[in-house]
C-alpha cells in the first residue's frame, strides 16, 4: 500500500507541471476522529494550501497542503467485576499531526460566482505530539490513575500514517471554499500494543484562497 500511495503522489505532482495557475490560501477546520478500535472525539485542524489549476476555465486541479491536525478519541468505557466492582475504566488519547495531503479535484461551475468541487487523494501523517489518560470513575467520582506525554514511545502508538482522503464542497466568489470530507487511514496505528487500529476522521473546513 506504501508503494500505491508513493505512485500516486508521483503521478499527481507530473500532473501539476503542466499547471496553467498557482494559487495558495489558508484554511481550518473542525475534525471528528473515530478510529476503528475506538470512539470518536473532537478535534481540530489549521494549515495552508495550494491549488495548481490545469485548464481553463477552471475545471480540473491538484490541491495540495500542509497542516496541524488534532485528532482526539477515548476507549469505550469499561465497567469490571471482581475486585474493581463498581468502577469504570476510561482511557482518552489526544494525539496531533503534521498532515500533507494531494489530491485532484474538478471543479463544477453552478453560477457566475459559484462552483462545486470535488477531490481525493492520498494523504500521509507524522506524528508530532500527543499524550493518553487513564482515569476511573467510582461512586460517581473521576480519578486519574495515569498521564502519558511519551504518546509514541516505544510501547504507544505508530508515529507515521498514511491514507486516501476526499472532499466535496463549494467555491464562492474564487476565493471562499467551504468542504466536507473523510479521511481513511490504511496503517494500523496500534501495532504496538498488538490490536488492529486505523485512523477514521471526518472534516469540515473553511478556507481562503488568494
Amino acid at each position: 500500500m506504501k508503494r500505491i500511495i508513493l505512485f500516486i503522489y508521483v503521478a499527481l505532482c507530473c500532473i501539476s507541471l503542466n499547471a496553467q495557475e498557482l494559487r495558495f490560501g489558508v484554511l481550518g477546520g473542525y475534525n471528528h476522529c473515530a478510529p476503528s478500535a475506538y470512539n470518536g472525539k473532537s478535534g481540530f485542524h489549521v494549515g495552508v494550501k495550494g491549488e495548481l489549476l490545469l485548464e481553463k476555465p477552471k475545471g480540473l486541479y491538484v490541491d495540495f497542503g500542509v497542516n496541524f491536525s488534532s485528532q482526539k478519541w477515548e476507549q469505550a468505557s469499561y465497567s469490571y467485576n471482581g475486585n474493581l466492582t463498581g468502577t469504570t475504566i476510561t482511557q482518552r488519547f489526544a494525539p496531533a499531526y503534521l498532515q500533507v495531503p494531494v489530491s485532484l479535484g474538478y471543479k463544477f461551475s453552478l453560477d457566475e460566482d459559484v462552483k462545486l468541487l470535488v477531490n481525493a487523494g492520498p494523504y500521509i501523517n507524522f506524528g508530532l505530539c500527543g499524550k493518553s489518560e487513564v482515569s476511573k470513575e467510582i461512586d460517581g467520582k473521576n480519578q486519574t490513575v495515569s498521564n502519558t506525554k511519551d504518546f509514541y514511545g516505544a510501547d504507544g502508538f505508530e508515529r507515521f500514517d498514511y491514507g486516501i482522503g476526499a472532499r466535496i464542497g463549494v467555491e464562492l466568489f474564487d476565493h471562499v471554499q467551504i468542504t466536507g470530507g473523510y479521511d481513511c487511514g490504511f496503517k494500523n496505528t496500534s501495532k504496538k500494543m498488538n490490536f488492529d487500529n486505523k485512523n477514521r476522521n471526518w472534516t469540515l473546513s473553511a478556507a481562503y484562497v488568494f
